[in-house]
């Protein structure tokens, strides 16, 4: 009999032994100890007295701390000869950029060109399966123009040997997008989304804004159609009519909010009054009241009583001037509020954006921004230019609480840029 032989039939002995297993684990525990000689080994002489029958009382979750000191050995000595040795068949610098990393487990590349993403992405070093993304599919080479060029996302595909991201970072070097491998739209995230990975230490700063510039403007920008300056002044033009055009609707709906607000002022009194009046009659009936019927009477009292609760509130209301608490929508989360039993003399509406509702919609008129749609889908990110990015909630929301609206941030949030900084 074989040294080999012996020490794992040995270790299966004492594996048999272990009362904190059950069968199932028992078996996967023997197959994967007949499987990884050099790591057992390694294993128990690290034992006292070099001895196997630790084996005998391991529970379950320290084999698979085991199982898995074989991995990360595996997948750190693949990763390290991949940052040794680059990726085969192409340069460096010319090709691709490697990036510095934190985290020994991962390697991050940034494909130049659409032939270099191909070869990252269907390395059998990392997967054995072939790369489902769009820049780097074997079946439309352009995506890689029309998803990282045009809109100026940088590409940068996060691997290990298990799994696969690429991490778009956008045009203002500090937000991104994660790709996953299933290249499904729904996958696609903006927060920390790689496990055990941080995209803000290693992907974001001023050293990786300088190669992402770089790579804009000297890689790809040897590549950009040329740009009139005719051209440019015409899609600036049009690109400050739609800043006019939203700061005006911003105007409208702001003024809009303040006059039904105002308008809420005037219900809140007329309400008062009618309260007001009722009381007055009542208390007047009680003055009057020979106490024949002291059922009436403790009607009446009550009635007094509720009235005298309505007029507290919107007297409150009215001299704090929180018109906006009549709003129906702001009473949902208050519990026995009083001013939903109110009957209010005047329409009250759901929330305070029904105020608005008869302003002109910010749109996209028929040719309005015809020469910076067609200058950004050429020069800049390749995309027509759009209004349905959630403006109206993003007007409504600066207009409602008073705030000045910065509408050129709210279109490069969008990646919507000036045609001078394209």
């Amino acid at each position: 009999m074989s040294y080999y032989k012996y020490i794992t039939e040995n270790k299966d002995r004492f594996i048999d032994k272990n009362k904190n297993l059950t069968n199932d684990q028992k078996r996967k525990a023997k197959e994967w100890v007949a499987g990884h000689n050099h790591t057992v080994k390694r294993f128990v002489k690290q034992q006292p007295n070099h001895s196997s029958d630790v084996f005998s009382y391991m529970t379950w979750e320290e084999y698979e701390e085991l199982f898995d000191t074989e991995t990360k050995t595996s997948k750190k000595r693949d990763l390290k000869r991949l940052r040794h040795q680059g990726v085969s068949g192409m340069v460096e610098g010319k090709d691709y950029y490697s990036l510095k990393l934190s985290n020994p487990y991962y390697v991050a590349y940034i494909p130049l060109h659409y032939e270099a993403a191909q070869i990252i992405g269907t390395s059998t070093v990392f997967n054995r399966d072939r790369a489902n993304w769009c820049i780097s599919s074997s079946k439309a080479s352009y995506f890689y123009k029309t998803e990282a060029i045009k809109p100026k996302k940088i590409p940068v595909m996060v691997l290990n040997s298990k799994t696969r991201y690429t991490v778009m970072i956008k045009p203002n070097n500090r937000s991104w997008e994660i790709w996953y491998a299933s290249n499904n739209p729904n996958d696609v995230r903006t927060d920390e989304g790689i496990p055990d990975f941080s995209i803000s230490r290693d992907l974001i700063g001023s050293k990786q804004s300088k190669l992402y510039d770089h790579i804009r403007d000297d890689v790809w920008g040897s590549n950009k159609e040329p740009i009139s300056e005719e051209e440019r002044r015409a899609a600036a033009r049009s690109y400050e009519q739609i800043i006019f055009d939203i700061e005006n609707y911003h105007h409208d709906v702001k003024y809009a909010i303040e006059d039904g607000l105002s308008s809420l002022k005037e219900i809140a009194e007329d309400t008062l009054e009618k309260y007001s009046e009722e009381l007055a009659y009542i208390e007047e009936d009680l003055e009057n009241d020979d106490g024949d019927s002291p059922k009436y009477t403790e009607h009446l009292n009550k009635e007094a009583e509720t009235l005298r609760k309505y007029i507290d509130a919107i007297e409150q209301i009215i001299n704090n001037g929180d018109f906006e608490s009549m709003i129906a929508h702001n009473r949902y989360f208050k519990e026995d509020d009083i001013l939903d039993k109110i009957d209010w003399e005047g329409y009250i509406p759901e929330t305070e954006y029904e105020f608005a509702e008869g302003v002109e919609q910010f749109s996209v008129r028929d040719f309005a921004y015809e020469d910076y749609s067609d200058f950004n889908e050429t020069h800049g990110n390749g995309r027509v230019f759009r209004e349905d990015f959630g403006l109206e909630s993003v007007v409504h929301e600066s207009a409602l609480y008073d705030e000045k609206i910065d509408a050129e941030k709210i279109l490069e949030d969008h990646e919507y840029y000036h045609p001078n900084n394209i």
